[in-house]
């Protein structure tokens, strides 16, 4: 109950947070009410993103959620009756990814612990697998 007690505190020394926390709990109230009119299989994947005029804006994870929403859409927001009066169009897009990109590994080993690596490997008999994934590694390490 610590967060729900900061959020209250904040929302009543800063009426920005307060509006921006509203909005956000309207859009989290959407996405659930969306969720439950679509199957099973996307609902989690899709969230609404935003209601702008008369557009309603939904994000989908993935290719395959989007293309599958801007098909079952238009008759899940005809039967949607408890819905905004004020949206009349819609709009699907792929979620943007949030995660940074992955740096290549341009780490490198020192030609004693190659050397190291291949002698361990020598010695593993009774581990083959092991050993020749410290061999494997070793000889990758050759040409960096």
């Amino acid at each position: 109950m610590p967060f729900i007690q900061n959020i209250s505190k904040l929302k009543q020394r800063d009426s920005v947070y307060a509006t921006l926390l509203e909005e956000c709990a309207y859009y989290q109230q959407l996405s659930h009410e969306l969720r439950k009119r679509l199957p099973e299989n996307i609902a989690p994947h899709c969230r609404v993103a935003c209601v702008r005029d008369d557009l309603l804006v939904i994000y989908g994870d993935n290719n395959i959620v989007v293309n599958r929403l801007k098909m079952l859409l238009p008759a899940i927001l005809d039967g949607w009756t408890s819905k905004p009066d004020n949206i009349r169009r819609h709009k699907v897009l792929l979620a943007p990814d949030n995660q940074p990109k992955k740096r290549p590994n341009t780490l490198t080993l020192s030609t004693a612990a190659r050397t190291s690596l291949s002698q361990t490997a020598d010695k593993l008999t009774h581990h083959p697998k092991l050993a020749a994934a410290l061999k494997q590694l070793s000889m990758s390490q050759k040409e960096k």
